[in-house]
């Protein structure tokens, strides 16, 4: 998140981000970067930024993705993928790591949706003008 600051950043994804890590409230929803590093990340209007994130995941709570959407609003896509127990598609309740450790290579499971959605948003963004 700290490089979305940068203004040559075009395609920020954060994959289940976990740092700082959740030990209280205030780090739940700690983004892990300075107040004016968020200010010039929020200030560049061009930015997009995608997100990745389990719903039972302790790691990378939810408040962390409010905490985004109240920042960067329609400029945030958090995809949240069902981990709670009883989910339809069998993803244990400690998933962490949509991408790798936790990825589901079959086409209609939501890790695969979300590597779509990452290889879209890639697309789309790293588009030459």
């Amino acid at each position: 998140l700290g490089l979305s600051a940068e203004q040559w950043m075009r395609a920020p994804i954060l994959s289940q981000p976990s740092l700082p890590y959740p030990v209280s409230n205030a780090h739940k929803k700690g983004l892990h970067i300075t107040h004016e590093t968020l200010e010039r990340a929020v200030g560049n209007q061009d930015l997009e930024i995608l997100g990745l994130r389990f719903t039972n995941d302790w790691m990378c709570p939810k408040s962390r993705f409010d905490e985004l959407n109240r920042h960067f609003g329609s400029r945030f896509q958090g995809i949240e993928i069902d981990s709670g127990p009883s989910n339809t598609h069998g993803i244990k309740t400690t998933a962490h790591s949509v991408l790798t450790m936790d990825f589901v290579d079959a086409e209609g499971h939501p890790t695969h949706d979300a590597l779509l959605s990452v290889l879209d948003f890639l697309a789309r963004r790293l588009k030459e003008p």
